[in-house]
């Protein structure tokens, strides 16, 4: 996570920042920033709750965050909003 956040910033700013947590941590504060510009960010198989410590994306507008995980309980909830692929419920190419 923090690699690609780093990397984000690095593209978004233009600053090539050698240490990856203070990186990480500068796109963290842009992203919460007011400016015209939206985001997503995909979290891809995530683990587990611990891994966003520190590092989950801000709530706010014009900015969303879409986690995966391979998890089936609730721990990576916490009071947001969720749905589950089922492959039987999706169209052809996703089968």
């Amino acid at each position: 996570m923090l690699t690609g956040y780093a990397g984000a910033h690095a593209r978004i700013t233009g600053l090539d920042d050698t240490d990856l947590t203070h990186a990480a941590q500068r796109f963290l504060t842009w992203l919460a920033e007011p400016h015209d510009r939206r985001w997503i960010i995909i979290l891809d198989n995530l683990d587990g709750p611990d891994d966003l410590i520190g590092w989950r994306p801000p709530d706010i507008a014009g900015g969303h965050t879409v986690v995966t995980t391979r998890r089936r309980d609730s721990a990576l909830l916490a009071g947001r909003r969720a749905s589950s692929f089922n492959p039987d419920r999706q169209p052809g190419p996703l089968r």
